[in-house]
């Protein structure tokens, strides 16, 4: 049996607790700004209605998205079913692929997988998805801001998922048990809240929505192929048999993917142009560019 965990950093962080850390955050920065610029009352109007607008979206889509299922058709259900049997396989080999990527030697991932591990960190792309959309709101940079939302609302969306799901499965970290089938229903231990993997959700949240908003080739291959990267380290860190990492990925992709669909669809009845994130590459440099 595999007893040694080789990071006990990586408790998974609560995604309500997440949540309100953010709200704080932003309204702390919101109150800041608005009292160095209480001479001018339509800036802290625009900021205010910038954030309760963000603030409606968040919710509005938010109960699209946990509502998804009362939607599916049957074609939906079986692809659903289909999903759920090809998971049940994967946990058959999770101990084998445990074996052959731990081995008996447990080493913290280092180097470029290292990178992977970090990007999945809830603590970082949190942070940095709150100083993204502040960005875009005290420079009145609509595309930052928004950005900067879909970010916000990806993590939170999939965060809750991961958090129920891990909560009412209850299952066992390979550095606890051999046994893949170990699971202890409605656990708080970290120790049994193994499925599905919360750093490999929150780097596919993270790069769902980038590489949809950029909607380019090179931009899915390279961030979901660091999003992988995160999926790698957890299984070779010892923290995720090989199922908990592949439902991870899925939970983040589908509410990255959502939420930027929604922001689409929501441009095209407004406008009929969806808003894009571009990079061009000039003799200046890297050009970051939003279209409308």
């Amino acid at each position: 049996m595999y007893t040694k965990s080789i990071s006990p950093g990586s408790r998974f962080t609560s995604y309500p607790e997440l949540f309100l850390l953010l709200i704080i955050l932003i309204s702390i920065l919101d109150f800041n700004y608005a009292e160095s610029q209480i001479s001018n009352n339509k800036v802290s109007k625009s900021i205010s209605r910038d954030i309760g607008s963000d603030c409606k979206i968040i919710l509005d889509d938010g109960v699209s998205y946990y509502t998804l299922p009362f939607r599916f058709s049957g074609k939906d259900w079986l692809y659903m079913l289909a999903g759920a049997g090809a998971m049940g396989g994967l946990m058959t080999i999770d101990d084998d692929v445990k074996r052959a990527v731990v081995g008996d030697n447990i080493t913290a991932t280092s180097g470029a997988w290292s990178v992977g591990k970090e990007y999945g960190n809830i603590i970082y792309a949190g942070t940095g998805s709150v100083i993204l959309y502040a960005t875009g709101l005290f420079t009145h940079e609509k595309g930052i801001r928004v950005t900067g939302r879909m970010l916000i609302q990806s993590l939170l969306y999939a965060g809750i998922a991961t958090s129920g799901i891990k909560y009412i499965t209850g299952r066992a970290r390979p550095y606890v048990t051999d046994n893949q089938f170990d699971f202890t229903w409605f656990q708080t231990n970290n120790d049994y809240l193994s499925f599905p993997s919360g750093h490999t959700t929150v780097a596919f949240a993270l790069s769902s929505v980038f590489a949809e908003k950029i909607d380019t080739w090179w931009a899915r291959v390279f961030f979901y192929s660091l999003a992988a990267a995160t999926g790698y380290s957890r299984i070779h860190d010892n923290q995720h048999w090989l199922s908990d990492v592949v439902l991870g990925g899925v939970v983040g992709f589908s509410s990255g993917y959502f939420t930027v669909h929604r922001e689409m669809d929501r441009n095209k009845k407004k406008s009929g142009i969806t808003e894009k994130m571009n990079f061009n590459l000039s003799v200046r440099g890297l050009d970051f560019v939003y279209k409308f």
